[in-house]
């Protein structure tokens, strides 16, 4: 049988978790609008001449400096010298350079506009169901529902891809869904880690913009950046390096710690529904018939989170 302190202990946290509900839905809806701008920029920069190794080194150049004041700014100087090196290095590999491998080839080799779809779809159904095997978080029949609706839209989606393309396209749809698992074994790892989102991030973006800043310098990047008009650079800086590189993320793994992994892996679901308003409104480019059925399709599916999050197993917002 429990102690009498651990009683009391539920008791006196159970109020704390319920009253931090709201915040938890109001940082996985943050992230899902601010994950929604980042690829609606993104598509529009790719129209006016950028190619995704340059909005990641622009999103890494940006995020790194950023967080690492932030970092220090808030008095976590001590919370990595307590992290684990292999907790640190993992974290690193698969939230900076594998993800980012996986989205630049990827983007080689399939049309980034509906590979990035299928990484945000991939992320989804990954991080449901890493919360269940390394969270041990509990689904529900209802969850398992919308897992199932948004396993379907991820398959529709990477088949209307396949089929229209060449092997090579093939590949490229396999690495962005490779950089989707990538993108969740890294929150579902800060989570079981306790590793606080600063932190993570913080480790993340060193990591990769020291991986991929002096390749991509050593290749002439520079020039290529330089080259491009410098509203549309800022555009960019402000988009993938603050919104989507720094913003979007610390708000998506504050929802994973408040409301549990499986409840804010829903909220990515609704991402494509908002970069499709969002280029609609730039550029007057809609979205086919399948595609807004899929966005409608993933948006309803994320809805029904609503309906049983009193089911969630919240991870415990420890640091580490």
């Amino acid at each position: 049988m429990p102690s009498l302190a651990s009683v009391l202990a539920s008791c006196y946290h159970e109020p704390q978790r319920r009253a931090a509900v709201p915040f938890g839905l109001l940082y996985g809806v943050l992230a899902a609008l601010g994950w929604g701008v980042g690829l609606a920029a993104a598509h529009h920069g790719f129209s006016v001449g950028f190619e995704p190794f340059d909005l990641l080194f622009v999103r890494y150049a940006v995020a790194a400096p950023i967080l690492l004041v932030l970092y220090y700014a808030t008095k976590r100087s001590g919370r990595i010298a307590k992290t684990k090196a292999t907790v640190a290095m993992t974290l690193a590999l698969v939230g900076g350079p594998l993800l980012g491998i996986c989205v630049i080839g990827g983007g080689r080799t399939a049309p980034f506009s509906s590979g990035i779809l299928i990484e945000v779809a991939a992320l989804t159904v990954c991080s449901i169901v890493l919360a269940r095997l390394v969270l041990s978080e509990r689904l529900g029949w209802l969850r398992t529902a919308a897992m199932l609706a948004l396993t379907a839209r991820l398959a529709v989606l990477a088949f209307t891809s396949l089929v229209d393309g060449s092997p090579e396209v093939s590949v490229g749809i396999v690495l962005f869904a490779g950089g989707g698992l990538a993108a969740a074994a890294f929150a579902a790892l800060s989570c079981r880690w306790h590793v606080d989102p600063i932190t993570a991030m913080t480790i993340v973006s060193s990591a990769s913009l020291a991986t991929f800043g002096p390749y991509y310098v050593f290749f002439g990047g520079l020039n290529r950046l330089s080259a491009i008009p410098w509203t549309l650079l800022l555009g960019q800086i402000v988009c993938q390096g603050f919104i989507a590189g720094v913003f979007s993320w610390i708000g998506f793994l504050y929802a994973a710690r408040i409301l549990g992994l499986v409840t804010a892996s829903f909220m990515p679901a609704v991402t494509p529904a908002v970069a499709a308003l969002i280029t609609l409104l730039m550029s007057r480019e809609s979205p086919t018939m399948l595609q807004w059925g899929l966005i409608a399709f993933g948006t309803f599916a994320a809805g029904l989170l609503m309906a049983n999050l009193h089911a969630k197993t919240a991870v415990s917002a420890q640091s580490n």
